[in-house]
């Protein structure tokens, strides 16, 4: 089972699994929740939620590895649809901001997903932030490939590929496309991706 560490335990909800190895739920924040669906896989899983009034959302027969980083100014929402799978990502939600993904999507390794910069950046003759977080959304049936960065205002529609090493950074709303580059780009569309191995 999970580690759980929470002040209000009452507000964690996680349904029998197939699988937890080496897997913890930390929750500092005030009336933040933690809500996993059953049938999932977590194997060195790390939820960690800071921020007050947040969630964390995973829905029925997620497979997950890695882990998931609510902080700073609050409400910060993480939704994982159902059937979505994980191998090893690194989500950090931030400044009231949410990471969403659909049902059956695919996320291979060294994936990292940022809503926020984390930093201040600012001009210098105004004085004005010029680096505020933004939402990322991904749709359903998404596959994202090893090494890609999703950073804050990420839209990808359903069924799209996003390449190895891709950086994602503005709206890719075409469906059924394939997603490369750095910065990335749309370099087809019309296309479909099945999830069984081929070698």
């Amino acid at each position: 089972m999970f580690e759980i560490l929470a002040k209000d335990k009452e507000l964690i909800e996680v349904a029998e699994q197939k699988v937890i190895d080496n897997s913890s739920i930390t929750v500092k924040g005030e009336n933040s929740s933690v809500a996993i669906s059953g049938g999932g896989m977590y194997r060195g899983a790390k939820i960690l939620v800071e921020s007050d009034n947040s969630s964390v959302i995973i829905e029925e027969g997620v497979i997950f590895t890695g882990s998931i980083f609510l902080k700073g100014k609050a409400p910060n929402t993480v939704k994982i649809g159902r059937g979505s799978t994980f191998g090893s990502v690194n989500i950090i939600c931030s400044e009231g901001s949410s990471f969403s993904c659909g049902s059956d999507c695919m996320f291979a390794w060294a994936i990292e997903v940022r809503t926020t910069d984390s930093h201040g950046i600012f001009d210098l003759a105004t004085g004005e932030r010029v680096n505020a977080p933004e939402d990322i959304s991904i749709g359903n049936h998404v596959w994202v490939a090893a090494k890609a960065t999703l950073a804050k205002g990420t839209t990808i529609g359903d069924g799209c590929v996003v390449g190895m090493n891709s950086f994602c950074n503005r709206d890719y709303a075409v469906e059924n496309s394939i997603i490369v580059g750095n910065p990335a780009r749309v370099a087809r569309s019309g296309i479909r991706w099945e999830r069984p191995l081929l070698g």
